[in-house]
């Protein structure tokens, strides 16, 4: 009997280490789990927050631009310079506007260019010094295209004086 209790106490003890011992890997198993679970949480909130830092330094970026745009002194000098020649007007509004294809060509434009380069040159903050360059700029342009209005009139009088001279002076030669 004694011999019966003591296998009785073995095989219980057997069984026993092999339920501990499942239940060791079960532990291990559901940790490794959980771990993962845990790494898969981080990885998450990792790319939560780095999208959140990136967006914060959009906001800087963008903001930053705002203020120097707003702060910038240019020179009126730069607009007068270009009035009357079109290579130059293209020249600045490409260097100027090269990241706004549609602020391009309407600076290109030579009607637009005279408020667009003196926006360009002078910030928000700096209306009073945009204004004057507004302002003597289209007196500029003004001038220019009074010349070039004259030269046009004069080129149209100078067509239509050889347009109405007397064909009778001139028959001997036709003939």
């Amino acid at each position: 009997m004694e011999k019966k209790e003591e296998e009785h106490k073995n095989e219980a003890k057997e069984k026993l280490e092999e339920i501990q011992h499942d239940l060791k890997l079960k532990i291990i198993l559901q940790r490794k789990r959980l771990l993962r679970r845990l790494n898969l949480i981080k990885l998450v909130h990792q790319r939560k927050r780095n999208q959140l830092k990136q967006h914060i330094m959009d906001v800087r970026r963008v903001l930053t631009q705002s203020i120097i745009t707003a702060e910038k002194t240019g020179d009126t000098q730069n607009c007068l310079n270009a009035l009357g020649n079109e290579s130059h007007i293209k020249r600045y509004c490409s260097i100027a506007y090269s990241s706004d294809s549609e602020s391009e060509l309407e600076c290109k434009n030579s009607d637009n260019f005279c408020y667009l380069c003196c926006e360009n040159e002078f910030g928000e903050l700096h209306k009073d010094e945009r204004n004057k360059c507004i302002g003597i700029c289209e007196k500029s342009h003004d001038k220019i295209y009074d010349k070039k209005l004259e030269e046009d009139y004069r080129l149209v009088n100078l067509t239509t004086i050889e347009i109405s001279v007397d064909p009778k002076k001139y028959e001997r030669f036709i003939s």
